[in-house]
């Protein structure tokens, strides 16, 4: 796995402070050689490339991870360009050091692609600790971006047990137009792929969470990558027009 220089602009730690300001907030901080091999160590092909003699414990880690829960007491780990499985699948926050470690001490391969492709490229990995949000998961929306023009949202985590309602994606898709209108000038690339979170509350604004290149390489929620995308906000069971 390669990543081309403008990827790199969608990474948290490389995002301009207009939309770092409108983001769901973080603490932030590159990661050490020795901290990332301590990683690292877990992983398949990274322990292969660049072997490393096994540590039970790394405390200039854990002492930075303690630090960030003096400043939000539940968070979940992710790294610059991807997250772990097991932190999706976990469900829950983490709120000390032992749940962190739970999660970004276990294999996983996007990771091991991820970390073994930028320790080849020199380039910085940071792990990020964003603050937890109680969310359903369907209150997650990714939006596509062409020409920074908003062509396409969709809700890509709703259950089809429990589907949004009509009342609330009329709602969701009036903040998506807002928020895209907000920040569609400081995207750092014409066509990039947005997750924002909607809260259900009427006065909470819409927080940013990640940015993704814009085609197969992420997942096009709803829609496809071989079809057109129609201004619409796509659901399992609904769609609507902007």
């Amino acid at each position: 796995m390669t990543f081309p220089v403008t990827f790199h602009t969608t990474f948290r730690e490389n995002w301009p402070a207009e939309l770092s300001h409108r983001s769901v907030p973080a603490i932030s901080f590159a990661l050490l050689p020795h901290e990332l091999d301590y990683l690292g160590q877990w992983q398949q092909v990274y322990s292969s490339y660049y072997p490393n003699s096994f540590v039970k414990n790394c405390p200039s880690l854990d002492a930075k991870i303690d630090t960030a829960f003096h400043k939000s007491p539940k968070v979940f780990p992710r790294l610059s360009f991807c997250s772990w499985q097991s932190a999706k699948l976990r469900g829950k926050p983490c709120t000390n050091v032992g749940d962190i470690l739970a999660i970004i001490c276990q294999k996983d391969d996007r990771i091991d692609s991820y970390m073994t492709a930028a320790r080849a490229q020199y380039t910085p990995i940071w792990l990020h600790l964003i603050e937890w949000r109680d969310l359903a998961g369907f209150d997650e929306v990714r939006l596509f971006f062409r020409n920074r023009y908003l062509v396409g949202a969709s809700s890509y985590h709703e259950d089809a047990n429990h589907p949004i309602s009509e009342s609330r994606a009329l709602e969701m898709v009036r903040k998506i137009k807002n928020f895209s209108v907000q920040i569609c000038c400081h995207l750092p690339l014409e066509n990039i792929i947005v997750d924002c979170l909607i809260p259900k509350e009427c006065s909470a604004l819409p927080e940013l969470l990640e940015l993704n290149p814009f085609g197969p390489i992420s997942s096009a929620g709803h829609f496809s990558w071989d079809e057109g995308f129609t201004n619409q906000y796509r659901s399992l069971l609904q769609r609507i027009d902007f």
